[in-house]
This record gives C-alpha cells, structure tokens and sequence, in this order.
C-alpha cells in the first residue's frame, strides 16, 4: 500500500483509488468532450505515472511532432504521451481532477496557454491556472528592480491584454508581465 490507503500502482484522488488503465479511460473520455474530431485521440498511446514534481498533472509528448489545432479541431498531435500526476493531487475531488485531465487533453493541440487554448478552455469552463481554479485573477506585473509587481488584477487574460495595449505607452520587452 501507497500513502492514502491505495494498492501499490494505484493513484488516490480525493477518496477515490484510481488504476493508470482508469486514468487514461477518463482522460480519453474527457479529451473526446474537447474535441471535435475523437477519432484521433483513440490513436493516442497513453501512459500515466505518478511521481513527485511541482505541478498537479502535466503531460509529456514522446514525439517531436508539434501540436497542431484549430479551435476546437484537432489537426495533429503526438502518437504517445505520459500523464504525469502529482502526489498532491490525492487533495483534488474527482470532479477538479477531471478538469485538470481537460486541461491537458487541450495541451495535446494547444501547447502553450495562448489565445486558441485559452478560448477552448472557456469554452469547456476549464481554468487555464491553478490561480484561476482557485478563483485569482490575472495579474499586469510590471518588473521593478529585479522583481515583478502586480499594477493591476482582471477577470481574464483578454482583459490584462486590452488594458495592456490601450493604456501602457512603454511597452520594453520583459518589463511586463501578464501572469495567471
């Protein structure tokens, strides 16, 4: 037995045990909800792993093949990926644990958190962050010295973004920061 009561191999969240085979049968089920086109994401080989790192789950491309989509159609993505899990995630309910599985499976065709992932995961009601899952909001740092400092707080990224463009006249590269 693991930390939490669960069978060697097995992964607790909240109160529930969870098998890697569970694992990817939920993750694939969620991702066929995010994308239009399911057919590809049966031709994903999945692997999940539990171990210690700082972020609740990540996912690992196996391929150097860039993920490609538009909007809510995936156009391509790597053959095999690794669901990496947290041993933190053990604090997660079943229901935040499935929107951090939607949140990567949005990762298999939007790599980075920018405009077609954010828009997807509004779409979804996915937060982009863990600060936005726990209700932060999106943060204009300006860096002063050697350290950011929050000028103001928004809603959403698009908000920071418009505020940024309409009203910063210096706009040096690295002196802001829009952080969620």
């Amino acid at each position: 037995m693991q930390k939490g009561g669960c069978p060697t191999g097995f992964i607790q969240i909240g109160d529930s045990c969870l098998s890697p085979s569970t694992v990817k049968i939920r993750f694939r089920d969620l991702a066929k909800q995010v994308w239009r086109n399911p057919d590809i994401i049966d031709k994903i080989s999945i692997d999940v792993v539990q171990r210690t790192q700082k972020n609740l789950l990540s996912i690992f491309y196996s391929s150097h093949i860039k993920p490609m989509a538009i909007g809510d159609s995936l156009l391509r993505c790597a053959s095999e990926v690794r669901i990496s899990i947290s041993e933190e995630a053990q604090k997660l309910t079943m229901a935040e644990f499935d929107n951090y599985l939607k949140h990567e499976s949005i990762h298999l065709g939007y790599p980075q958190h920018d405009k077609g992932f954010r828009d997807l995961a509004e779409k979804h009601h996915i937060p982009v962050t863990v600060n936005m899952s726990q209700g932060g909001k999106v943060q204009l740092r300006e860096k002063i010295g050697n350290r950011y400092q929050t000028i103001q707080e928004f809603p959403d990224y698009d908000a920071a973004k418009r505020f940024f463009d309409e009203n910063i006249k210096d706009k040096k590269q690295g002196r802001f920061e829009i952080r969620y």
